[in-house]
């Protein structure tokens, strides 16, 4: 955390004062930007899980017990990201594998035989216990201005937009409809086309520059 706040402050090291060493001094500003990069995986760290594995588990524990191929589906992710991350989780005790019913595996080759034949089911191990973080302070337990706040002046303003997802369908649709010929508008009204083909197949087009002189000799060029 605090190499991540030094990292930040020494950006915006034109903005920040200085002490009479002439050193960055670090505001509220780059304890607000660090923790929102590094709040997850401190979470992680301190055997939290991260919103992307509650989010599978969540799926997990409302099937109750799934196969990774349907988990793979449900998630609308490759099997082979399901394959990585399920195996971890085992490994951490947090999944278990198990057959139909719900039993696990009495040895490796029962459950390399149920993996094979399409057998295997993940259930979350029934030892596993959600651990709650408590997590690092924010910006308003530091200061308790009400800026800093919940929906506050400054907390928006520093807001890095990380949970923020691009929704690509939305940015598609509007390229398909000013690169598609006969679409010149998106309303119902009547279609152009508004790519013309040119009647002289011959007639040239300048791209890069409309200088016609002596070509540059760039090995010999005086700057």
């Amino acid at each position: 955390m605090m190499v991540v706040i030094q990292a930040i402050a020494c950006f915006y090291q034109m903005q920040r004062k200085k002490d009479e060493m002439g050193r960055v001094v670090a505001e509220i500003p780059d304890h607000w930007m660090a923790l929102q990069i590094v709040h997850e995986a401190f979470k992680e760290n301190l055997g939290d899980q991260s919103k992307h594995t509650e989010e599978r588990l969540k799926v997990i524990k409302e099937a109750v017990m799934v196969k990774p191929k349907d988990l793979a589906k449900k998630l609308g992710v490759s099997g082979s990201a399901v394959s990585g991350w399920s195996n971890k989780k085992v490994q951490e005790g947090v999944l278990v594998w198990c057959d139909s019913i719900g039993e696990t595996f009495g040895n490796e080759r029962d459950l390399k035989k149920a993996k094979h034949s399409g057998n295997a089911y993940l259930r979350i191990s029934d030892d596993y216990t959600p651990i709650n973080v408590a997590g690092l302070p924010t910006p308003f337990n530091l200061t308790g201005d009400p800026k800093w706040n919940e929906g506050g002046e400054c907390l928006l303003k520093y807001d890095l937009e990380l949970k923020i997802k691009p929704e690509p369908d939305k940015v598609f649709s509007g390229v398909k409809e000013v690169i598609t010929p006969n679409l010149n508008t998106s309303e119902d009204k009547e279609p152009v086309n508004n790519i013309h083909n040119s009647e002289n197949e011959r007639t040239g087009v300048k791209v890069f520059t409309h200088y016609e002189g002596k070509a540059i000799d760039f090995e010999n060029f005086q700057f």
